[in-house]
């Protein structure tokens, strides 16, 4: 019997940012995960590509799972503390087959967090991208498409020991 692998088909893609004096992970980002809309899920990360069927879809063309169920995401998230600034970003492009980029192959997604202004980081994801893509997939024939970034930053206020942020991108279902 052949067992085949999920094949993620629609995503959505949400950030979000969270406070808290107490914690990282239980506080801020979950505080995070309540300001993107995606704290009733349990997030499983998935690295960086995304099948050639995936597509994008809004959060009001969908209907979200049930509290609990598993949610597999790309996923870029920065911890700071007192006053420092963080940003989270990813940015995803097509892959195609052909130089028209008539036929998709696939897509590839790069994911960036640091202390980084919103400029530096959108600089950094476009570096990062091209590069990946320059070094694993113009070799086989193909051709990178458009870049679409999604940044997060956010100052952690003086009055709060941990700050997060963070952008995911997240599969809502699968073939």
């Amino acid at each position: 019997m052949k067992k085949e692998n999920l094949l993620p088909n629609e995503f959505f893609i949400t950030k979000g940012v969270g406070y808290d004096s107490l914690e990282k992970h239980g506080g801020c980002y979950h505080l995070a995960l309540y300001d993107a809309g995606i704290e009733s899920y349990n997030i499983m990360t998935y690295s960086s590509v995304l099948p050639a069927n995936a597509r994008l879809v809004t959060l009001d063309e969908i209907d979200l799972p049930p509290h609990g169920a598993e949610m597999k995401c790309i996923q870029s998230v920065a911890y700071g503390e007192y006053g420092q600034h963080i940003s989270a970003g990813i940015v995803y492009a097509w892959l195609y087959e052909d130089e028209n980029f008539d036929k998709k192959h696939g897509g590839l997604v790069v994911e960036i967090n640091g202390f980084y202004s919103i400029e530096v980081l959108e600089e950094r994801l476009t570096l990062a991208i091209n590069s990946l893509y320059e070094r694993t997939y113009k070799d086989k024939g193909l051709y990178l498409g458009e870049l679409n970034i999604t940044t997060q930053g956010t100052d952690v206020p003086n009055d709060v020991r941990f700050g997060c942020c963070l952008v995911s991108l997240c599969f809502i279902n699968y073939l």
